[in-house]
């Protein structure tokens, strides 16, 4: 079970990535729900069928042996990547947000730098979500409060693509009956819609959405259907046209998927993906826009009990 905390009073996260950027109607490359629409007309053939099998499955070059990667997320091009480890602190105190870059998506990463002021000293930082003009970064996290603090929802933000981020601060909060906070924050449609994990007043959850009404606002909080669902299922990542959803349930701890015909039915077809299985756990983190890639975090065993990796999955 990846490590969270509970909150102890009710509050519900009208989550925000703080983005000054002007959003897309729609996402170029959006990935079909399944195979049945191949005959259709579609402007760019796609490259891969999303929901077949995964064929190759392989490390990204970020690892290290020693430490702890996780949580990566990226900008739509693939290019710039964000990931959470604990290499800046002693092992098991806390994680640190990455970002590294390449060329192309078959190059290597360049060697990760470490973002300052984004959760250190005395935070940490979960699931760095950036903006399409790497201006804006959501993240979960202890923002401006000490590592004793449930986590909140942050953001931070820069004026230049290769400037230091702003100080942290928490994306807005309301109040409500049911959900206590929210996490595992997912955007889609570079920041328009954002997927993240509810718990409720009795410690069970699910799978929320949000849609962003404005700049630095999203609107009403909805619950996100998924029919045979295991118990609490959390980490979501969903495909750009939101026909296609990862999770992982606190039940198994295997990153299981289901699909839809559109954004306004239900999730139905739920299935372990059983390419990413692992013995310890494994959750998705980032789909890429045409739904060839899937980045996800693998636990494996060690010496010292478990340690995290992160990989690509491709069809």
């Amino acid at each position: 079970m990846r490590w969270r905390f509970i909150a102890t009073t009710v509050t519900l996260l009208a989550i925000a990535c703080g983005s000054r950027t002007e959003l897309d109607d729609g996402a170029a490359g959006a990935i079909a729900p399944d195979a049945s629409d191949v005959g259709s007309t579609e402007e760019h053939q796609r490259a891969c069928d999303p929901t077949s099998p995964f064929t190759s499955i392989v490390p990204l070059t970020i690892d290290t042996a020693e430490f702890d990667e996780s949580d990566i997320r990226f900008t739509p091009d693939e290019l710039t990547a964000y990931f959470v480890s604990n290499r800046a602190k002693e092992p098991g105190w806390g994680n640190d947000a990455f970002v590294t870059h390449r060329a192309a998506i078959t190059d290597a990463f360049s060697v990760p730098v470490r973002l300052p002021g984004i959760a250190a000293p005395n935070s940490w930082a979960n699931d760095p979500n950036p903006t399409a003009d790497n201006l804006d970064l959501c993240f979960e996290g202890g923002c401006v409060v000490g590592i004793d603090n449930p986590p909140t929802l942050c953001g931070a933000h820069r004026d230049t693509a290769d400037g230091a981020f702003g100080p942290p601060f928490i994306i807005g909060v309301g109040v409500a009956a049911v959900p206590k906070f929210g996490w595992s924050v997912y955007t889609i449609h570079d920041g328009a819609i954002a997927y993240f994990s509810a718990t409720n007043i009795n410690g069970h959850g699910g799978l929320a959405r949000a849609a962003r009404v404005d700049a630095d606002t999203f609107g009403a909080i909805e619950p996100v259907q998924i029919g045979a669902t295991p118990g609490d299922p959390y980490a979501p990542v969903v495909s750009e046209n939101e026909t296609v959803i990862f999770f992982e349930s606190l039940e198994d701890n295997r990153v299981s998927m289901a699909t839809r015909q559109d954004a306004t039915k239900p999730f139905t077809n739920v299935h372990v993906v059983d390419e990413l299985a692992s013995d310890l756990e494994s959750y998705a983190n980032w789909v890429s826009p045409d739904g060839c890639r899937l980045y996800f975090t693998r636990f494996v065993a060690t010496e010292a009990g478990s340690q995290r990796d992160v990989l690509v999955a491709s069809h």
